[in-house]
């Protein structure tokens, strides 16, 4: 009989965004190594105006990225989560993440 593992089932998933100032945050991934996580990140950024300042990225036995990431003006149009006084909210950016990582799920980084 065949055993699966819940884990084997879901990417691992650790998400975990820290606001810096109203634009900034330091965000930290662990996953499942999965086929192109980073490409799915990063369109995911893009669609909603995020840049990356900076960040480190591996994947050798997991996917692990540490990143700066900053949220593009209020008034640009691609940018629908920013409030003006607020700034985006770190939750947003952990399910923009989790979606990405769900989507990107597959054998290899």
């Amino acid at each position: 009989m065949n055993h699966i593992k819940h884990e084997d089932r879901l990417p691992l998933l650790e998400v975990n965004a820290e606001k810096l100032d109203k634009r900034r945050f330091v965000l930290r991934v662990r996953s499942k190594k999965g086929r192109d996580n980073l490409v799915y990140i990063l369109e995911a950024f893009e669609e909603i105006g995020i840049k990356v300042v900076h960040a480190k990225v591996a994947c050798n036995a997991q996917f692990i990225m540490e990143a700066i990431v900053e949220v593009g003006q209020a008034n640009d149009d691609s940018n629908n989560n920013v409030d003006d006084d607020q700034g985006m909210e770190p939750s947003v950016l952990r399910e923009v993440v989790s979606r990405a990582i769900e989507r990107s799920s597959g054998s290899s980084c």
